[in-house]
């Protein structure tokens, strides 16, 4: 598997150049054509279904049952894919627990995804860090998180 350490040095000069050279549109469309091509190199060496961007996202979210939806809380999104993501949580759900996800967008429009814990693990003092597979998501909400991932991280 390619090191994906390549894409973050992108990722980071890309983030560095439209913060404090605007102006230089030309470099940032070749830097973005370079990411693209690392980004295709890993894609093709993948396991995964699809390949995680590594961030810190702040998310909404909350457990739902059968005849109950609990209180909404606040997590971090550590890492996100278009299948799942891996999120900083303060309370430890159970395997197959279902979830509604919000990822909360410049323009004030959530995007909401369903999914379901993988696997929950250990991750700081009264923290777990928990795998979300997403079981439910709207074609226009994948483009979304698509292009949100695209305009924020890369």
């Amino acid at each position: 598997m390619p090191n994906p350490t390549p894409i973050q040095d992108k990722i980071n000069a890309l983030k560095r150049m439209l913060d404090t050279q605007p102006e230089q549109l030309a470099q940032i469309r070749d830097l973005c054509a370079q990411l693209m091509a690392e980004i295709d190199k890993h894609l093709q060496t993948e396991k995964r279904q699809y390949a995680r961007l590594d961030l810190i996202l702040s998310v909404k979210y909350s457990f739902y049952g059968e005849n109950e939806t609990r209180a909404e809380q606040l997590g971090v999104i550590r890492d996100i894919s278009l299948g799942g993501a891996s999120i900083e949580m303060k309370e430890k759900p159970s395997p197959e627990t279902p979830l509604i996800l919000n990822l909360l967008r410049n323009n004030g429009n959530p995007i909401q995804i369903k999914g379901r814990v993988v696997r929950v693990r250990d991750f700081k003092e009264d923290t777990w860090l928990v795998s979300v597979e997403f079981t439910e998501i709207e074609e226009k909400d994948l483009r979304a998180i698509f292009r949100f991932l695209a305009e924020n991280y890369g």
